[in-house]
């Protein structure tokens, strides 16, 4: 038997001692197998972690509950005075609010009735105590007793029913539970159905009924469908069934489902809410002289709820926009079934004080045109009316007048939001005593008349009629109704007087029924048979006439092409065929412009989600077409072919194509944004590659170029380095000297063996091969020459300059040493050989 250790009067270990908490790297893993011993301080802290963990279970019998602690199923804890099990592995929940977690163990004794009581408050076996001791002899009197508790149990909720004791009472009244529930269920079936016969008319047994809410007709001497005295005039049809709860009348189908629900709001006279399939889908709300029809949406007296992703309404006399009376139109769209929105205005309709009807149209809720009408009819863009004033609500409104049986256009710019102003007339549309409707620019001085269909500037015509100007320089377009279109200008006009307008080109429309344009006294025509543009040339009998010696047309055809053509040294009045140089269609992803050469298609240009450029290639919107035998393009930042930004150079299988026949591109190149070129063949260079210090130094003068015969040889420019390595021949030397000892330092050389590492974000990488060498900066201590670069240095991105070494120099200090050690050799060989003894 383990006997509990003595507590109370012993204190925990190195209490007020020197401690230190190791790291929970080490805690984890414990004393380490090895000749370190834990500190003083170490052991210090973990005695008292575990004598105070003692006492506490001691003092304690059970520990507190702990937000960090992970618990598993069956830990036990305290927490309020109350003990726990944990039914699930939990951490972070506290016991006595989270009861799926843990599971009660232990109350004190004076949480019991507390507990009790509130259990028994919900609790159907039991009758309150006051009734059961007046009104129960017995369970068998319950019926009796029925009449004495109806009043105290109708519309009572069974949470606070009068029939239920508190369970202190209940042995004291119940002989036993199953007895209790006998007695309940006696007396709430009588209670459920209340019986109402009528006091005459028809059979006294049967009648109306209410059962559960519903009305419902059991007479057999009135008509299924009708509830009441027949012929009375006070009939309720019963169809649908009809209910009332909380003051809403609700009726619905046969089925159940509800139909309508009409109901008091607060401030309200009435909601009269449609039903779909059991669901609010519309309503009318009559509110403070306002009636409002709304379609897929409800009112709660409060809020709009959608009951669709849209919702329309008219509301009636609605008085916050129209306190005259009227009319407003709300719409919304992109709603959330079930959710609040608030109505969005479209328009309103309301009588004005001076007695024109209003309209007024919004945008985004807010208003912004009008429609006003009364001795003319005014329609306003970007502005409002109210009966008084012009109220700008965008910075440039405009507004049409109907008036005198003609009309005024005003408009406006510059103007303040919401700020009143004065439309600005700034023209008229009119009907003159000579019948010809005339409309004018306001300030302008220039109008136009419909008297030959006119549209003219500088000049308006007059009685004569004649024309009279309004500038010094006129201009009239005149189509008539023979089919021509004749083009007058004048110049040098007197402001006032009248002048003869003059013809400088005219429209017409010959036998051949192609319509031609006529510029005056330069014998040039042009043809819109296909939207041509001509000049020295015009179209007649299906074929070209030449006018002057040269030619230049430009055609849009109604299939979207344009096509550009040209021709020299034609004899004037004869025919000739036009001959295409270029040719345009399409637009955006399918632009494509054709080159052509003696009339046939050569070259082009198109676009395709990038840039093309096609030598002796076309393109027809599917596929390349070969033009000659062979063919090369260019594309520019071209999906499949180059990078983002990129170049892609595409050859077409070099030579030996058909003329006509589909082929398919090649990329033999690429250069991306970056600058990167690469080819799918040797690079080839007429002079070499640039020299530069690293990839940031400036570029040199110089090229250089690497060639291999037998060996890899180094060009700078024309010259031949040789094959790569230190150039030793004594034409580039000059003070050469015989090398001075070097034994000395040799000696003082580590040799090492290594392994190459990995740099991250730089060039080099290892090879997972042992090398044998020098530390560079070792060696360049003892022989400067023999390293090129500076210990630690970087380059100018951050990234490792490395050090490298000189194998020349430091052969020739290797050698110089070996000649040494060989002479020194020598010398001891002869000495050892003078010291061995001679033979007699």
């Amino acid at each position: 038997m383990i006997s509990r250790p003595v507590v109370g009067t012993i204190p925990p270990w190195a209490d007020a001692g020197d401690k230190t908490q190791p790291p929970d790297s080490d805690i984890s893993i414990g004393f380490p197998h090895s000749n370190d011993k834990p500190t003083r301080q170490v052991m210090n802290w973990a005695l008292n972690y575990t004598t105070n963990g003692v006492l506490y279970l001691v003092s304690r019998g059970l520990p507190d509950w702990a937000a960090p602690t992970n618990y598993i199923t069956g830990d036990v804890c305290r927490s309020k005075g109350k003990f726990y099990c944990a039914k699930t592995a939990t951490i972070g929940a506290e016991p006595s609010v989270s009861p799926t977690q843990w599971e009660l163990l232990y109350v004190f004794a004076s949480d019991l009735n507390t507990l009790y009581l509130t259990q028994a408050a919900g609790d159907a076996r039991y009758l309150k105590q006051s009734d059961a001791v007046t009104t129960y002899e017995s369970i068998a009197s319950a019926t009796a007793a029925h009449n004495n508790l109806q009043t105290q149990i109708d519309g009572i909720p069974a949470a606070a029913d009068s029939k239920y004791l508190s369970i202190t009472d209940a042995a004291a009244t119940y002989e036993t539970i199953t007895a209790a529930n006998t007695a309940h269920s006696n007396l709430q079936s009588q209670i459920d159905s209340i019986s109402l016969s009528p006091a005459g008319g028809y059979d006294a047994g049967a009648g109306i009924s209410i059962s559960n809410g519903i009305i419902s007709n059991t007479a057999p001497n009135l008509t299924p469908n009708w509830l009441g005295v027949a012929g009375s005039g006070s009939e309720i049809q019963n169809r649908p069934p009809i209910t009332v709860a909380s003051g809403v009348l609700q009726i619905s189908d046969t089925t159940g489902n509800l139909l309508e629900g009409i109901s008091p709001l607060p401030g309200v006279i009435a909601n009269h809410v449609f039903y779909s399939s059991g669901l609010p889908l519309h309503s009318i709300v009559g509110r403070g002289g306002e009636l409002a029809l709304v379609g897929m949406g409800t009112f709660d007296g409060t809020n709009w709820t959608a009951q669709s992703n849209v919702s329309s309404r008219l509301a009636v006399c609605p008085a916050n926009i129209n306190p005259n009376g009227g009319f407003a139109f709300y719409g919304n769209a992109g709603l959330t079934v079930g959710t609040t929105f608030t109505p969005t205005v479209l328009e309103t309709i309301a009588p004005l004080v001076s007695g024109m009807e209003h309209h007024t149209l919004y945008f985004n809720g807010n208003s912004q045109h009008d429609i006003l009408s009364g001795s003319g009819l005014i329609i306003g863009a970007g502005q409002t009316f109210d009966g008084t004033n012009w109220t700008a609500r965008l910075a440039a409104p405009s507004e049409l007048v109907f008036v005198n049986g003609g009309f005024q256009f005003g408009g406006n710019t510059g103007l303040t939001v919401g700020a009143v102003f004065t439309p600005t007339i700034i023209a008229t549309l009119s009907v003159p005593a000579a019948g010809n409707s005339q409309f004018q620019l306001a300030g302008a001085g220039t109008i136009c008349c419909t008297g030959s269909a006119n549209f003219a500037a500088g000049g308006h015509l007059g009685a004569g009629p004649a024309w009279i100007a309004d500038a010094t320089g006129f201009a009239d377009i005149v189509p008539n109704i023979s089919g021509a279109i004749n083009f007058f200008a004048n110049t040098g006009l007197t402001v006032g007087s009248t002048f003869s307008a003059a013809l400088i080109a005219a429209v017409s429309n010959p036998s051949s029924g192609i319509n031609q344009f006529q510029l005056k006294g330069t014998g040039v025509f042009c043809s819109p048979l296909s939207n041509n543009l001509v000049a020295g040339a015009h179209f007649i009998g299906g074929g070209w006439v030449a006018d002057a010696t040269g030619f230049a047309n430009f055609a849009a055809s109604p299939a979207g092409q344009i096509v550009f053509q040209v021709n020299t040294g034609l004899t004037a009045g004869n025919a000739f065929a036009a001959t295409t140089i270029r040719s345009h269609y399409g637009s955006g992803a399918a632009s494509i412009d054709v080159y052509y050469y003696n009339g046939v298609a050569n070259s082009q240009i198109f676009t395709g989600g990038g840039l093309y450029l096609g030598g002796q290639v076309t393109w027809n919107g599917a596929n390349w077409i070969a033009q000659a035998a062979s063919g090369s393009a260019l594309g520019i930042n071209s999906p499949g072919y180059s990078s983002p930004g990129g170049f892609a150079f595409l050859t077409f299988g070099g030579s030996g194509l058909t003329v006509g026949a589909t082929i398919n591109p090649t990329v033999v190149a690429t250069l991306d944004s970056a600058g990167n070129f690469s080819c799918n063949a040797a690079l080839a260079s007429t002079t070499g590659n640039r020299c530069r210090s690293g990839a940031g130094g400036a570029l040199k003068g110089n090229s250089f170029n690497i060639d291999y015969t037998t060996g890899a040889q180094l060009w700078i420019d024309v010259s031949n380095l040789g094959t790569i390595s230190v150039a030793s021949d004594y034409r580039v030397k000059k003070n050469i000297q015989p090398l001075k000892s070097a034994l000395a330092q040799v000696l003082q050389l580590r040799p090492v063996s290594f392994e190459y590492a990995d740099i991250d974000g730089d060039i080099f990488r290892s090879d997972n091969v042992i090398h044998a060498g020098f530390i560079a900066h070792e060696v360049q201590a003892l022989f400067p020459g023999a390293v090129f670069g500076k210990k630690d240095e970087l380059t100018s991105d951050g990234r490792i300059q490395p050090q490298t070494l000189n194998w020349s120099d430091l052969m020739a200090v290797l050698t110089k040493s070996v000649q040494e050690l060989a002479f020194r050799l020598t010398i001891i060989e002869t000495v050892l050989t003078n010291m061995a003894p001679k033979e007699a």
